[in-house]
């Protein structure tokens, strides 16, 4: 009898039914996120039981703080720059929950 190692890979696909058409999205770029801005369950959702990480949703608006450089859902009401829409998140992106910060990529204007 042999002992063979098992590996187990999975890989998410981000939802993206929101993106009218893949203009801008070969030139994407890196940003960071400040998580405590964002609603769970609206922006992102926590693993479960099986999975310790949680991954922001594909598609969601984000403006840049202007006091700490970091990114934060859209919000017009806003008064710290997430008023100005920097534009939105393309991949889904992994994070352990005890991280408030983390990066994934960005589509848009986002400097």
């Amino acid at each position: 009898m042999t002992i063979q190692p098992v590996s187990k890979s999975e890989y998410t696909t981000a939802h993206r039914e929101w993106l009218a058409s893949l203009h801008g999205t070969d030139s994407v770029d890196t940003i960071t996120l400040d998580l405590n801005l964002f609603c769970e369950g609206t922006h992102y959702v926590c693993g479960d039981g099986c999975d310790p990480y949680g991954r922001v949703l594909s598609g969601v608006p984000v403006g840049r703080v202007a006091e700490s450089g970091l990114y934060g859902p859209y919000d017009p009401e806003a008064h710290c720059g997430r008023q100005i829409l920097r534009g939105f998140l393309i991949a889904e992106a992994p994070f352990a929950p005890a991280r408030p910060v983390f990066r994934p990529h960005c589509c848009g204007t986002a400097r």
